[in-house]
């Protein structure tokens, strides 16, 4: 296996390392193209204390030729049911009735504009997620988050190589919560909890802003 990983251009840079540590660095970059993950610490490390406001997070492991592996649920809690009817020009309905919807494309995407479209639905399940994940790692660090806290989701979708792809952005609103304080609970919640952004994480661009 490391023969073959030997041979990829990935390994060029090993030209420049002392003889007697490329063994261990065979064995970690090994380690990360078969896991498909980095250390917490490696991937924070860019992060700089002073960007507070604005905190912006490529999901993409494919500059560290790595590519992202499938995580499976340790125990199954909850299971939403739902039924597509027709696509994007159809109508979406929960299990239990409680979302019924018209599912219309935008005038952007050559339709009328007066139905639900799936990066609406997108948006508004991320945003709601996402507070969660931040409340959840508020009561690990005994924070009180705000009742009046926000999340305005973008959700955009564009073409790409071989299909279409979508790109998000999240403005938190935290008010009277300490900014560094905020910046913690939000990289936790991003890095960490929140399910959207472990599904997400390795194939979308997300960047999440702090007001």
């Amino acid at each position: 296996m490391l023969d073959r990983l030997r041979a990829r251009d990935e390994w060029k840079f090993f030209g420049v390392l002392p003889q007697a540590d490329r063994p261990m660095a065979y064995v970690w970059w090994a380690l990360v193209l078969l896991r498909g993950v980095l250390p917490a610490t490696f991937a924070s490390s860019s992060l700089e204390p002073r960007r507070l406001a604005a905190i912006s997070y490529r999901q993409s492991l494919d500059n560290h030729g790595a590519m992202p592996m499938t995580t499976q649920l340790e125990k199954v809690v909850y299971t939403a049911h739902a039924t597509a009817t027709g696509g994007r020009d159809g109508r979406g309905r929960s299990s239990d009735g409680r979302i019924d919807v018209v599912l219309k494309p935008p005038k952007e995407m050559g339709g009328t504009g007066e139905g639900v479209n799936p990066e609406q639905l997108f948006a508004v399940g991320y945003a709601a997620c996402f507070i969660g994940a931040v409340k959840f790692v508020a009561g690990q660090e005994k924070v009180q988050v705000p009742a009046d806290t926000t999340i305005e989701s973008a959700v955009s979708i564009g073409p790409i190589p071989k299909g279409f792809g979508i790109a998000v952005e999240l403005k938190i609103s935290m008010p009277g919560v300490d900014r560094a304080v905020a910046q913690k609970l939000v990289e936790r919640a991003h890095n960490e909890v929140c399910p959207y952004s472990n599904a997400t994480r390795g194939n979308v661009d997300v960047k999440i802003t702090i007001a």
